[in-house]
């Protein structure tokens, strides 16, 4: 359970109270808000059958909790674990840093082929990853103070790799946090409350937390500390989606997003998108981003074991969490889950 019985998060993380008159009116968002507002009748039934759809996702969690892990795969999302993708929900994908979101490109492309909503949102631009070396090789390089330069090479890459994606462009936000203390500060921690307010996810992906990344782990409090809020608020489960990197320290493995061949390499294209994180994996330590990633991916469809249709070689794994204040009981509320 995400939440004790007074309501409060069990990260530690203070909870601020948002002024709704500074919550910020994303693009993002719009969807949730289109021109059938002038037919509140129309509006209401199409949330009611957003919110249907959810509550049967997590209805059927809840029948199979004691079967973890789960699987799905791009053909049969959920018929071989017994638990059906949702369908129709609003997901985000809150990347601490550009390229995180590449890491479940898979189960955000299964998501939108189910009619779910995809957004994606950029916390810090991260331009220290970028080594001197490919700045100085890019035509343009030299062009004004290296940190600019860096945080622009990388909001550029993860701009292309959501348009690979087909990710529409006002779906991709950059919330333009640094990693030097903002994450640390009120204001920072208010932004993404206010970014995922106006966002209103049903679901959340991101990193894990148990992670040697600094930035992985204060974004992941930062996101149970807001949906713990949002739940006691408005009776409104969150759930969130927390997927494996090469830096995860430990994960429950609840659930696998298994895929073949040919989705590993519209994968590996959407990795090397990430030029400059290619190159810096290749110098480093002899292996390019993209197989790092895909590396795990593999690791991960060998836990899988049975669980994973045989055509299935990768897999993206999962530790799943639902936030929530339901009076009825329900399996994730044990401690011992």
């Amino acid at each position: 359970m995400a939440l004790t019985d007074e309501g409060a998060d069990r990260t530690g993380l203070t909870v601020p109270e948002l002024d709704p008159s500074r919550v910020e009116e994303h693009a993002l968002a719009d969807w949730r808000k289109p021109a059938v507002l002038a037919e509140p009748l129309a509006m209401g039934r199409a949330l009611w059958c957003i919110a249907f759809q959810v509550k049967s996702f997590l209805d059927d969690l809840a029948a199979r909790w004691g079967g973890r892990p789960h699987a799905w795969c791009e053909e049969k999302a959920g018929d071989r674990g017994g638990v059906r993708a949702p369908r129709g929900a609003n997901v985000v994908y809150l990347a601490p840093h550009p390229d995180d979101p590449e890491s479940a490109a898979v189960t955000l492309r299964l998501l939108s082929r189910r009619g779910c909503a995809i957004s994606e949102a950029v916390v810090c631009l991260s331009p220290a990853g970028v080594e001197d070396a490919f700045l100085s090789g890019r035509p343009g390089g030299g062009d004004g103070e290296p940190e600019t330069v860096k945080a622009r090479i990388r909001r550029d890459e993860q701009t292309r790799a959501a348009e690979l994606f087909g990710l529409s462009a006002e779906r991709l936000v950059f919330l333009g946090l640094d990693e030097s203390g903002s994450l640390d500060r009120p204001a920072g921690v208010e932004a993404v409350f206010r970014y995922l307010a106006a966002a209103a996810p049903d679901v959340v992906v991101l990193p894990c937390g148990r992670d040697s990344n600094r930035t992985h782990v204060r974004v992941w409090e930062i996101f149970r500390g807001w949906a713990a809020g949002e739940a006691a608020r408005s009776r409104r489960p969150v759930v969130g989606l927390y997927h494996e990197d090469p830096k995860t320290l430990s994960l429950r493995d609840d659930l696998f997003v298994c895929f073949g061949g040919e989705t590993a390499e519209w994968k590996r294209g959407l990795l090397r998108a990430h030029a400059s994180q290619q190159e810096r994996n290749l110098r480093t330590l002899g292996a390019g981003f993209d197989e790092r990633i895909l590396g795990v991916n593999r690791a991960a469809a060998e836990r899988a074991g049975r669980t994973a249709p045989e055509i299935c070689r990768w897999a993206e794994a999962f530790e799943i969490e639902v936030f929530d204040t339901t009076e009825r009981e329900r399996p994730w509320h044990s401690k011992t889950n």
